[in-house]
């Protein structure tokens, strides 16, 4: 070989990576094309075998094989015409948009499992399509979404009809018994995660546009409401976001309706606040809705200020003298007729036990639940009061209140 022919070879070699075959013809080199693999031909994988005539790697050596299915076919070939052959995919990230992979090939519209089918169709047919389930079934594949096939009748029907239908925690949707959802992303379809179901919501999109006291737009209804959820209201107020998107005050923690009727008002996610209308007063102590306070039938002796004679003020439905706000510590620290609450105030002793917030105590006989509301933030024994007043022990408890001996005997 001449020096000429030397470098024509290698710059052959190593310009075309050894695609081709590099052949010396007298003092000339020529790169060709490779005669293409046959059968027999020595492969590691199906692209040794790529460029013959329906060859695929099999067990170490090209080879022709027929197939009825792609389950037949070796490596990472398929089973095309009845012949083991080269796949056209291996994933739908291979296909374009709207096509499936199946079996190695892209299926244009084609489904892979009943999921993806509109409600109400099913994933049948080679290769499968999305189609309307057969008149009968013999398995859950011939069923729509959401419904299981009766063998003995070869009828389809729903796993569920309602919640009771699915385990404790789950609810029914389409048929189907769900856990609760945690996001959009878990919930078929167009349907949207709110309050841990998947739920279809309506289309808000011609709604008038929400502002003022309402600024807010419900999902579920499309309503314009005052807000969506706590953060929405002022919460320095202690105001809270009801279920039907009103910012109302907690003005107590409550516990039932029957709770909160007895301070006149209603009882709402685990507050009493201000009622808005009769729906409000479900009992039948005081079922009419006056001014923001539950009522009774006669109605409360005072509405506002001015239905109370001159120097009583309207507190809770009754005219009252007027509390002397006074702060206090101890029940000592109040006027007599006054209880010190909670809030370190002294008010008006209700004649109500319930009426008594933490810390203040309602002295009362055992079992009774009329007395007035004593402060207890002075701990005593039999002997540990201040002159004027008594030790007030309640059943069962092992310390009392000092409260003043007028009030004891109620």
């Amino acid at each position: 070989m001449t020096a000429l022919s030397f470098r024509l070879v290698l710059v052959c070699r190593l310009a075309l990576l050894g695609a081709l075959l590099c052949t010396l013809t007298g003092t000339l080199a020529a790169c060709s094309d490779p005669p293409p693999p046959k059968v027999g031909d020595a492969c590691s994988s199906l692209s040794d075998c790529l460029g013959g005539t329906n060859l695929v790697c099999d067990e170490g050596a090209c080879a022709v094989i027929g197939c009825d299915s792609a389950a037949e076919c070796p490596g990472e070939s398929t089973c095309v015409d009845s012949i083991c052959g080269p796949a056209e995919c291996a994933t739908g990230d291979d296909c374009a948009d709207g096509a499936v992979c199946w079996s190695g090939w892209c299926v244009e519209d084609g489904c892979l499992d009943k999921s993806a089918c509109d409600r109400g169709q099913v994933c049948l047919g080679t290769p499968p399509m999305c189609t309307a389930p057969p008149e009968q079934c013999t398995s859950d594949r011939q069923c729509p979404t959401g419904e299981t096939c009766l063998v003995d009748r070869r009828r389809c029907t729903p796993q569920c009809t309602d919640d009771a239908d699915c385990p404790s925690f789950n609810y029914c949707l389409e048929g189907l018994c769900r856990e609760p959802c945690r996001d959009d992303a878990e919930c078929p379809g167009e349907l949207s995660c709110v309050d841990d179901r998947c739920t279809e919501l309506p289309d808000c999109s011609d709604a008038p546009a929400c502002s003022g006291l309402r600024p807010y737009r419900d999902p579920l209804t499309c309503a314009c409401v005052g807000c969506l959820a706590n953060s929405d209201c002022d919460l320095t107020r202690q105001e809270f976001c009801t279920t039907d998107g009103q910012c109302l005050l907690c003005a107590e923690p409550g516990s039932s309706d029957e709770d909160c009727a007895s301070r006149g008002q209603y009882y709402v996610d685990g507050c009493c606040t201000e009622c808005l209308d009769d729906t409000h007063c479900p009992t039948s102590q005081a079922p009419y809705c006056e001014r923001g306070r539950c009522v009774g039938v006669d109605g409360p002796d005072c509405i506002a200020q001015s239905d109370c004679a001159d120097g009583l003020v309207c507190d809770r439905g009754a005219c009252i003298e007027p509390p002397s706000y006074a702060a206090c510590d101890t029940q000592g620290d109040c006027p007599q007729g006054e209880a010190c609450y909670a809030d370190g105030l002294c008010r008006a002793a209700s004649e109500v036990c319930t009426d008594c917030p933490t810390p203040s105590r309602c002295v009362a006989e055992p079992g009774d639940q009329t007395g007035t509301c004593a402060g207890c933030t002075a701990h005593c024994d039999a002997d540990g009061c201040p002159d004027g007043q008594v030790c007030f022990v309640t059943e069962g408890s092992a310390e009392g209140v000092c409260v003043d001996a007028e009030l004891s005997g109620c």
